[in-house]
């Protein structure tokens, strides 16, 4: 998961079993049922999502809400590419980012993250002062830590100078990629990201 706060998360679930609340204990196995059609079939993940937000929305349980907006988002870009219909879910959510309940929100970082990777693949150049913003903004927020959601961070913002061709910076942020991943605990997957950001950028420079 790339999910910041899960501690938060928990506390909710555990509150729920505690009260026994079927309602939204039945969002949760939504949920569950969704993450385990992620590589299989992962527009039919995003159908029970969907279901889990408007049972969420219904019950007017804003954080369920958020929390079901952003799978929704990440399930769109980072799983179906499809970056047509996750412009505009990524908007909404951008311009709901700036309220109370969304601004707290552990989800919080992954919406922005995930928006600014919709701006980047649909347009980097129409979108340079809204990526330039996030990216500045997101880099302030997050902690300058071995942690998922700067990797994240880093791996997007990377993508976007290597797009852009401003190779030496795109460079420049991968290489300090690389040393936070040596800080933190062993991980093929960050390692691999890394990797590959620096062949792909090597590759143009030369």
């Amino acid at each position: 998961y790339f999910m910041g706060n899960w501690a938060d998360f928990e506390r909710r679930v555990h509150k729920m079993i505690e009260a026994d609340d079927q309602e939204r204990l039945r969002m949760l196995d939504l949920y569950y049922e969704a993450t385990d059609h992620r590589e299989t079939n992962p527009e039919y993940q995003l159908t029970l999502l969907t279901i889990a937000r408007n049972d969420a929305k219904r019950l007017n349980d804003t954080w369920w809400e958020i929390f079901f907006e952003s799978w929704r988002l990440t399930t769109l870009t980072a799983d179906l590419h499809d970056f047509t219909r996750a412009r505009p879910l990524a908007m909404e959510l951008m311009v709901e980012i700036h309220r109370n309940a969304v601004r707290g929100h552990s989800s919080s970082f992954d919406i922005q993250t995930n928006a600014l990777y919709t701006y980047l693949q649909v347009d980097p150049f129409g979108y340079e002062q809204e990526l330039e913003r996030g990216f500045r903004l997101l880099d302030q927020q997050i902690p300058r830590e071995p942690v998922s959601d700067r990797f994240v961070l880093y791996f997007r913002r990377t993508e976007y100078l290597y797009v852009t061709q401003r190779w030496s910076e795109a460079l420049a942020l991968a290489l300090e990629f690389q040393g936070l991943v040596k800080q933190g605990e062993p991980s093929a997957w960050w390692t691999n990201w890394v990797l590959f950001l620096l062949c792909r950028i090597s590759n143009s420079l030369n």
